[in-house]
């Protein structure tokens, strides 16, 4: 499946020396592939191990958590809030997307919605679409780890006051577009078979900080 041409006019990354830009969904490709060279080539075997152990999977599903994760990790960036930072470096990258249907404004609200929070939330909100009969304590330790790839977990009270700015998150076309990116994440990173069951085990604290670390690096 390709990507659809408003996912792909959703930017990831500007570069304003050169007037160029990468798409998310580009940025969160290379994130997946670079995740997975770590996990077979940098991570040591005993740290691997710790991770598969802990949460019960075999090697190739800890890998594909770790893709996956890293594939998803700026969810984020496809709200309104944060797509309206290109208006004054490359305000024609705003252009292509509203072509698209995606419009997107500056507002003073946008600073409640900080990218990596919001993708905690939104993610959270496709795993409860997609998994219904997953619970927020289980989804909350993966979700966690989209919230912290700055190095900062988001409080209660930072994802709150996302929620609460849904003008900032985006809905209608905006949601159709997430759940798009996240779909076919969840599919080439083969997570997808395994997610269910991903859903049904927390992971423990010191997992989630590896596989933070991961996603940072």
């Amino acid at each position: 499946m390709k990507w659809s041409e408003a996912a792909w006019s959703v930017w990831g990354k500007l570069d304003p020396a050169s007037d160029s830009w990468m798409p998310l969904v580009r940025h969160l490709e290379d994130a997946a592939a670079v995740a997975g060279y770590i996990w077979d080539s940098f991570l040591p075997p005993a740290t691997r191990s710790y991770i598969c152990e802990a949460l019960a999977i075999p090697d190739d599903q800890g890998r594909r958590m770790v893709c996956w994760l890293a594939g998803v990790h700026d969810i984020g960036k496809a709200t309104p809030a944060f797509a309206a930072k290109a208006l004054p470096i490359l305000p024609t990258v705003l252009d292509r997307m509203r072509d698209h249907g995606l419009d997107a404004r500056p507002t003073p609200e946008d600073k409640h919605a900080p990218h990596a929070t919001a993708g905690q939330l939104l993610l959270d909100e496709w795993m409860s679409v997609r998994h219904p009969a997953s619970t927020k304590r289980f989804r909350d330790t993966l979700t966690c780890v989209v919230g912290c790839h700055h190095g900062t977990t988001p409080s209660a009270v930072a994802i709150q006051a996302a929620r609460s700015h849904p003008l900032q998150l985006g809905s209608g076309r905006w949601r159709d577009v997430r759940f798009e990116i996240l779909d076919k994440m969840t599919e080439d990173t083969g997570a997808g078979e395994h997610l269910e069951g991903w859903l049904n085990r927390r992971v423990p604290l010191p997992v989630q900080v590896l596989l933070t670390g991961i996603v940072i690096m």
